[in-house]
């Protein structure tokens, strides 16, 4: 497996459609909370907002999901990536990314990134996948979940 020369060139120029800022995420759970006749309360869409990270699918996985769920006790992100939908939405937006970024990943996850790593490390953070500081996170908890204990090892 080798690397590709085309994403060598243009990776810092490829804009994929971004993450929801904060704004826009919580105008779209509030439309789709006004849909379903306001069944959940502000706070509740706050929580939804922090766990989908501003990924527009998870957001709306998410609420689907949290609307009809029986109040389950417990921690929200590991019954969420417990469902069918949401793991199957972060192994999508995994082997969405170019392979080169998915092999990163997965070293980091691991613990095993190599100093070669770090153009692609940035550009994750560009993307706004990863965050930028000392303590690097991922976008979502569910993402991060799905990373630490289902994602395929390499």
């Amino acid at each position: 497996k080798g690397t590709s020369k085309f994403y060598d060139l243009f990776s810092n120029h490829i804009y994929a459609l971004g993450l929801y800022t904060h704004e826009d995420a919580r105008q779209m759970l509030v439309h789709l909370n006004e849909l379903a006749n306001k069944p959940l309360a502000t706070r509740e869409l706050a929580a939804i907002e922090s766990l989908a990270g501003g990924h527009a699918r998870l957001l709306r996985l998410v609420f689907e999901i949290w609307r009809t769920r029986q109040n389950s006790e417990g921690d929200p992100v590991l019954y969420l990536i417990n469902q069918p939908d949401i793991r199957d939405e972060c192994k999508r937006i995994l082997q969405g990314l170019h392979e080169d970024e998915q092999d990163v990943i997965l070293r980091l996850v691991q613990g095993k990134q190599r100093a070669a790593d770090q153009p692609i490390i940035d550009h994750l953070v560009r993307r706004g996948l990863l965050s930028d500081g000392a303590e690097r996170t991922w976008f979502s908890p569910l993402f991060a979940e799905f990373l630490q204990n289902m994602a395929p090892q390499p």
